[in-house]
């Protein structure tokens, strides 16, 4: 896989990786393994709090109206 950055984050990206004496691809992968599980996290999330407001609509209904 190529990796196109710009400069700039090109140059950030190396300074990182020579301060956590890692490659620049090491630094990739751990930041897109984090970013996916992030993101994982968030779906799920997501699923869970329309699960609970489909499950709990009814009593939500009732709340509003009291």
């Amino acid at each position: 896989m190529t990796l196109r950055l710009e400069p700039e984050l090109d140059n950030d990206l190396g300074d990182v990786a020579e301060l956590l004496g890692l490659s620049k691809q090491q630094v990739v992968a751990q930041a897109v393994a984090i970013f996916l599980e992030a993101q994982k996290n968030r779906l799920e999330m997501r699923r869970t709090v329309e699960m609970i407001l489909q499950r709990d609509a009814e009593l939500m209904k009732r709340l509003e109206d009291s």
